[in-house]
């Protein structure tokens, strides 16, 4: 749907001048016409360049067969040597993505969760005809944050947690009052708060009401508070070496506790303080436990389910699911048990659905800013698919930036990863392409290879992505005076409203437009009304703001076109497709 206006007014509009069509006045939100909204690759593993002769020849009777190197290439992995397979896994962007468990009442751990631990009810979903319903919960977006996966099958309400299954870790920034709030709310605590055995870090234990065991660890602010899933082991160095290699995980640390019989290892995709991670245990003398039937697998981001199931089977593990899509949607992924029996699932990672329906022309060699960058993931992801001469992401909290810093410097480590690589197999290529009977595999394998990918990707992010903390609404001043092409505000816009009110939404709009080139777009992706509500109670100015507020979200487009200014609006969302809940919201394009 697009909307084209004439020319509005250059004079910043005041909240009480804001009148709308059809309404005298804006005194409830559900008085509103709402907008439409709509609801939201097939890889193939690419073509490999190790071991390629000229031709293969297979004699028979009176019969000789010449097989072409490109025809063998595309005999899939059977060919792939385990050098080259666990070189790839080094480089393959990986993070943790999900922990699924089984629980007999899912409202009531939903419930203790939420009230007990702070986490937030991320999504549902119920499956009538399996008998089974899901939720998701967490401490942030699942695109971006280690997420629980719980399992509700219909009539089950009891499970077997099992001896293996150790705990999962969650950082507090007070151990005592979270425990002081379970036991008020008649969580079991097995270990009252103090310092960990040898150490200084303040921990305690508490159950939930299926049995699962959680560690809460004090820690100041961190972006991963669900930081830590520990399973035992019966052969830690074996194991250690089969998630180094199978995984591409680094071991963080290691200890051993002589006095206790147990030695423990830390492993995952980056420091402890940021990341979630795996605490292998292993007790002295034990190499079998009795895995129980309640917990289920972790599931891993790649970017390859096809070649991490062959990085399992070279690793002495076991695929139990050959990778592939899932039945009606296009995420593949793949099912494997280490050398312990514990199930893991390899997931395609998949790009930001939101990125889909953004153009390049919009940002193409252009000064751009992100206001509300959280952790940088979706910043940094356009400086890299569309090649902005800049790119600034802006947020309020200290904390984000600092994770945006971060992940911008591990997005670095990995693409220089990624260039060491593409210049080494160039070298092989370059052999290969001395034999003119070779020549036309040498051009197939450059255009389906591995490190194919635009040449933005090669640029230095660090002279094109950089992160600032401030508050756009009230005295962020940008740098330089600089003016933008592109202005996106992605998820954001409701707790704007939330905190300052109608006055701060007003303000947020009109400083986009003045910020603006001439033609330059402003893409916005409103919270529902109904997310308001759920908020609400976040802080005492969030709920006696939201009693206030006259402008809905549904009537953001009306206030943008009819008193900011802007000319046009083109509703992006029909693009998306199989998106995941929280990302089927509008995604609207207003053109100054």
């Amino acid at each position: 749907m697009v909307r084209i206006i004439p020319m509005a007014s250059s004079i910043k509009p005041s909240l009480s001048s804001l009148r709308f069509s059809g309404s005298s006045s804006l005194s409830s939100p559900n008085s509103y016409r709402r907008l439409a909204s709509f609801h939201l690759s097939s890889a193939v593993p690419q073509l490999q360049t190790f071991g390629l002769r000229t031709s293969k020849f297979f004699k028979g009777e009176n019969v000789r067969i010449s097989v072409s190197a490109a025809g063998n290439a595309a005999q899939g992995s059977t060919a792939t040597t385990q050098e080259n397979v666990l070189e790839w896994v080094k480089n393959d962007e990986r993070r943790m993505l999900h922990v699924v468990y089984r629980v007999g009442d899912l409202d009531r751990t939903i419930k203790f969760y939420t009230e007990c631990l702070g986490m937030k009810l991320l999504r549902k979903r119920d499956i009538p005809e399996e008998r089974y319903t899901n939720a998701f919960l967490g401490y942030g977006p699942e695109d971006s944050h280690f997420v629980i996966e719980l399992t509700y099958n219909y009539g089950v309400d009891k499970y077997d947690i099992g001896a293996g299954f150790g705990h999962f870790g969650i950082a507090v920034e007070d151990v005592a009052k979270t425990v002081d709030l379970v036991k008020a709310k008649g969580g079991i605590v097995t270990r009252e708060p103090g310092p960990v055995k040898g150490g200084k870090t303040v921990i305690a234990f508490i159950e939930d009401p299926d049995g699962y065991k959680f560690e809460l660890l004090e820690r100041g602010p961190t972006p991963e508070p669900l930081c830590q899933v520990m399973l035992r082991v019966g052969d830690l160095d074996r194991s250690i070496e089969f998630y180094e290699k199978a995984y591409g995980m680094e071991l963080l640390r290691k200890r051993d506790n002589p006095d206790y019989k147990y030695t423990i290892a830390m492993l995952g995709y980056g420091p402890e303080d940021k990341n979630a991670v795996m605490e292998l245990t292993y007790n002295y003398g034990v190499t079998e436990y009795d895995k129980g039937n309640a917990y289920a697998q972790i599931a891993i981001g790649t970017n390859d389910v096809y070649r991490t199931a062959e990085a399992v089977k070279l690793c002495g593990g076991k695929v139990t699911r050959e990778p592939g899509p899932l039945p009606g949607i296009s995420t593949k992924i793949t099912a494997c048990l280490d050398p312990d029996g514990w199930k893991t699932v390899g997931q395609d990672l998949d790009e930001d659905p939101r990125l889909k329906v953004m153009k390049r022309e919009w940002f193409e060699g252009k000064d751009c800013l992100d206001i509300g960058c959280n952790s940088g993931l979706i910043t940094i992801s356009i400086a890299k698919k569309f090649g902005c001469r800049s790119i600034l992401g802006v947020d309020i909290d200290g904390a984000r930036i600092e994770d945006a810093h971060w992940t911008l410097r591990k997005v670095m480590k990995t693409s220089t990863h990624k260039t060491t690589s593409k210049t080494t197999q160039g070298s092989a290529d370059a052999k290969l392409s001395n034999s003119s009977e070779n020549h036309k595999n040498h051009s197939l394998v450059e255009v389906t290879g591995e490190y194919d990918s635009p040449p933005e990707e090669t640029k230095d992010l660090l002279k094109i992505v950089s992160f600032q903390k401030g508050n756009f609404v009230q005295g962020w001043r940008t740098p330089s005076n600089t003016h933008y092409h592109a202005i996106l505000c992605l998820s954001v816009s409701k707790w704007i409203h939330l905190n300052w009110g109608d006055e701060g939404l007003i303000t947020l709009f009109w400083r986009v437009w003045t910020l603006l080139q001439p033609g330059g777009v402003f893409i916005l992706e409103p919270q529902p009304w109904s997310s308001y509500y759920n908020n609400r109670l976040v802080s005492e100015i969030t709920s006696a703001n939201y009693k206030k507020i006259e402008i809905p979200p549904e009537d953001f487009q009306d206030v943008l076109l009819d008193k900011i200014g802007f000319r046009r609006v083109d509703n992006l969302t029909s693009r998306l497709s199989g998106t995941k809940s929280g990302f089927d919201r509008p995604i609207l394009a207003f053109w100054k």
